[in-house]
């Protein structure tokens, strides 16, 4: 399984990973850098989970999350994000996003994370 995972921060981004691998080892990590970056590896691996920041410079995650979903409206999509206002949480799940989550990423929270998925392509 492939997993895009878009994030500004070079550290945060290393930290998803790591914290995933130890749930998904078997799976695939595409990095991106912010939602522009994230829309072309989005095009060019065609992942099967996106995990996304929402404030990232060039292209918001919501810009992303709009951009995939007037193509794909089933993939899923997860938010990790320190924004944590309720009108953000609201308009990111209107758009169809799996779930959304607080930043720190940690381990409780990659366990989650990996569960989502597994239930998800297990239905």
């Amino acid at each position: 399984m492939k997993l895009l995972i878009v994030e500004d921060s070079t550290f945060v981004r290393k930290t998803i990973i790591g914290s995933l691998r130890k749930f998904m080892p078997e799976n695939e990590f595409i990095e991106a850098a912010d939602g522009r970056d994230g829309i072309e590896k989005y095009k060019v691996h065609n992942p099967d989970v996106i995990i996304t920041d929402l404030l990232m410079p060039q292209m918001s995650g919501q810009e992303l999350i709009k951009a995939v979903r007037e193509g794909d409206k089933n993939v899923p999509i997860i938010v990790l994000s320190a924004d944590v206002q309720e009108t953000v949480k609201a308009e990111v799940f209107a758009m169809g996003v799996l779930d959304f989550l607080n930043k720190p990423m940690n381990g409780s929270k990659a366990e989650k994370i990996s569960n989502l998925i597994k239930e998800h392509f297990n239905d």
